[in-house]
């Protein structure tokens, strides 16, 4: 109970955050209210109200109330379970009084309900009470390659889309384009030199020091000096290495990366096995 009551706390947290924008708060509300088919069927009634909620042609009629008992009922009930006179109403007195009695007891043992530290040997997940799309981050970051004789100075631009399967880990996807930019200060033109495909997966070590990995496949399709055939157009990259995130405002995150490609050695022509990038998430 007292695992279900965290959650539950950490559901209205979330509802909390929702409510701060009026205008979701109030399609929230709409939301859930229409479930409700006695409000359906009031807003039939009353087509003029119904109008102003946008509400068209509510089917809820008082036969769809099944399994809301009136007053009458639910005295039957009590009446066809402990007979009637004082001795029932006596007896239903007794056991509410019970019932609030063993309630109070459990309100006592667990004074904050909402608090983790109060179960020692429950490990919350706080991710539990998120959406799929609450989930997603979204970014972008760019990296840049010095020129050499086989290609000119490029810049790598980068969008990516990761999933946080846990609160210290995420995984993603991206796409890359390598922006050509020329050799030199004396000698900028822009090209087009290729384009990439990116996996990756990131995890926490401590405070905003992440452990990041990832897989890459590189396409470019010409090399200044080199043989026809003897370049690669495709090339892959396993990365490894740290990642410092920073928190740049409410909505924007900023994040650099040092990685190593352990395979660069496999490349032809050979490129620098040391990448850095700067990006931001959101």
């Amino acid at each position: 109970m007292n695992k279900e009551a965290y959650y539950y706390a950490q559901q209205l947290k979330e509802y909390k955050e929702v409510f701060k924008d009026k205008k979701k708060a109030e399609q929230k509300a709409m939301e859930v209210i229409k479930k409700i088919p006695a409000f359906n069927d009031f807003m039939q009634k009353h087509s003029q109200l119904a109008s102003l909620f946008n509400i068209q042609g509510a089917t809820a009629s008082a036969a769809n109330l099944e399994g809301l008992q009136t007053r009458n009922q639910v005295e039957q009930l009590i009446q066809q379970r402990l007979g009637s006179g004082p001795n029932a109403s006596a007896a239903v007195s007794q056991q509410m009084a019970e019932a609030r009695s063993k309630f109070d007891e459990l309100k006592s043992k667990f004074p904050d309900l909402d608090n983790a530290a109060e179960m020692p040997d429950f490990k919350p997940k706080e991710m539990k009470t998120k959406s799929f799309l609450q989930r997603l981050e979204f970014g972008s970051n760019i990296q840049f390659q010095r020129s050499n004789k086989f290609f000119p100075t490029t810049g790598d631009l980068a969008g990516q889309a990761a999933y946080k399967f846990h609160k210290n880990g995420s995984a993603g996807l991206g796409l890359s384009y390598k922006l050509g930019m020329g050799t030199g200060f004396d000698n900028i033109h822009f090209s087009g030199q290729g384009m990439g495909i990116r996996s990756f997966i990131d995890w926490k070590l401590k405070g905003t020091f992440f452990l990041n990995g990832g897989y890459e496949q590189n396409y470019q399709p010409d090399y200044a000096g080199v043989p026809e055939g003897v370049g690669q157009k495709w090339t892959q990259s396993g990365l490894i290495g740290i990642s410092k995130k920073y928190k740049i405002n409410s909505k924007l995150k900023g994040n650099m990366m040092v990685l190593f490609d352990f395979l660069y050695n496999q490349h032809v022509p050979r490129t620098d096995p040391v990448k850095v990038r700067l990006g931001y998430n959101f």
